[in-house]
């Protein structure tokens, strides 16, 4: 019996893969390869890391064990009852626990006990993108962040690249897929060969209803937000605005003010994520002391600056302005 687990990350299409993996949990079964019913928070197995995490803002949303043992001995019964030929475990959180090097490696070795063979997938992508991505989504979550999203930005991108060389040198066998070489099919791509290996059924159910998923439109975790609402966002941001402002705005407010008035609307379909990533790339490089301030200010003079160097006229550059300055007398 074989044990492979995906570690993530996030950000790279892991919510689709376990989504599937899920959905399709008979038709794995009924060809020997299990994903696991232990440890699941909703479709993902984050219960067993999360022992490791005392407090997590997501976990602690439902009733859980801290007790690692606990969720391995069931997962050991599972397994047992079931014999299958594959199990797979799925949840970015083993690489959330990964700064507890130890205890990370140590629920790894505890979940190997009933198999033959242990391996890891890591998704990937492209790191600045991937911090981009994240960044938002914090942000569109909680809109306190906007008070220092360069740092949030920066922070993210140094935590994909310590996790990246974390299971590098885990001393496990990782297999590593990237999501911009999946051509289409993102749930085939990550794991279509492996699953294939046990059963092509398997591997053409899993393919089957992800294109089918695809042209539903399912749109797991997709961004409602245009990258303008970000860029407005990223201007009322890393300034000397009273935090009050934040717990008075939200970003669906952002959002429905940029896309007000015909001038606005225009606007957005200007500005891109190449836009806004090299807007944060401009100050994570021109302005470091912004990454080591408990609360760094930037003046506005130097987010015009940031904005021409990533290729935006002075026109737009003056409704963005007025975007953010219109948010500041209503919500100040």
């Amino acid at each position: 019996m074989d044990l492979l687990i995906h570690v993530g990350l996030h950000k790279t299409g892991t919510t689709a893969l376990q989504g599937a993996l899920y959905a399709n949990y008979s038709c794995l079964l009924k060809n020997n390869i299990l994903y696991p019913r232990t440890g699941l928070y909703f479709s993902q197995h984050a219960l067993i890391p999360g022992t490791l995490l005392p407090v997590h803002p997501y976990l602690d949303s439902v009733s859980r064990s801290r007790d690692p043992d606990h969720y391995l001995d069931l997962l050991e019964q599972e397994v047992t009852q079931h014999q299958p030929s594959l199990t797979v475990i799925s949840s970015e959180v083993f690489t959330e626990i990964s700064r507890n090097e130890s205890g990370c490696l140590g629920i790894i070795e505890g979940m190997s006990r009933p198999f033959d063979n242990v391996s890891i997938l890591l998704t990937l992508r492209n790191a600045e993108l991937q911090a981009l991505s994240s960044a938002c989504h914090i942000l569109r979550d909680n809109i306190s962040g906007l008070e220092n999203p360069i740092a949030i930005y920066s922070n993210m991108l140094r935590c994909f690249r310590t996790w990246h060389d974390f299971w590098r040198r885990s001393g496990l066998l990782v297999t590593e897929k990237r999501l911009e070489d999946s051509g289409g099919n993102l749930v085939d791509h990550y794991i279509g060969d492996i699953v294939g290996t046990y059963s092509q059924a398997a591997r053409d159910g899993l393919s089957e209803f992800t294109l089918n998923q695809g042209a539903k439109g399912s749109g797991a975790n997709a961004d409602p937000y245009a990258p303008l609402s970000y860029l407005v966002g990223f201007i009322l941001g890393n300034s000397t605005l009273l935090p009050a402002i934040f717990s008075k705005v939200t970003f669906r407010d952002i959002a429905s003010e940029c896309g007000r008035t015909r001038v606005a609307a225009a606007l957005t379909k200007r500005v891109t994520t190449a836009h806004l990533l090299g807007y944060l790339h401009f100050f994570s490089q021109e302005e470091p002391a912004v990454l080591l301030n408990a609360s760094p200010y930037l003046s506005l003079e130097s987010k015009i600056r940031a904005m021409t160097a990533v290729g935006l006229d002075s026109g737009s550059i003056t409704h963005i302005i007025e975007i953010a300055n219109r948010l500041v007398k209503i919500y100040s």
